[in-house]
């Protein structure tokens, strides 16, 4: 993994279209926790069972999150890219890994540290309550593509 300027983090986290709408003072505060970083292709991001201690708002690039089936080795269940999260298990109890993330091709993100949200949404109620809807609707989201590549993939046989 690869840090580039403060700024260049500030900026990518103010257009990412996660934080469209959010207040410009909340976005000034989350920057305090953001980094700019890039990953080559093949470098992995995170294991399963890692704790999760960050997420990614990625820019550029596609990140493929698999997990591992004994005897097949790392499958992936699912692909982001551009305008995607990578990574909620820092929203949630007991903060670890889920899955194991790797660059599909160079990519590049914005890193948020998790516990810095944690607190901040402690703090903030408001804050709180904006995160999980906006991290929510990305599960929803995936569970409901999930759920259609599965239909796609075994439908036939149902």
């Amino acid at each position: 993994m690869k840090e580039h300027a403060a700024e260049e983090a500030e900026k990518m986290l103010a257009e990412h279209v996660f934080f469209r709408d959010l207040d410009p003072a909340i976005i000034k505060m989350l920057s305090s926790s953001a980094r700019s970083v890039s990953f080559d292709a093949g470098e992995p991001i995170y294991r399963e069972g890692n704790e999760a201690d960050r997420f990614f708002l990625i820019e550029t690039g596609r990140v493929a999150i698999q997990v591992f089936v004994t005897g097949r080795g790392s499958v992936t269940v699912y692909t982001v890219g551009p305008g995607d999260i990578l990574g909620w298990s820092w929203f949630y109890s007991p903060y670890r890994r889920r899955f194991d993330a790797t660059a599909l091709e160079k990519t590049r993100a914005v890193m948020l540290e998790g516990a810095f949200l944690r607190e901040r949404a402690e703090e903030d109620p408001r804050l709180g309550y904006e995160l999980l809807k906006r991290f929510s609707l990305v599960a929803v989201n995936r569970l409901q593509d999930m759920t259609l590549q599965l239909l796609d993939l075994y439908g036939r046989h149902l």
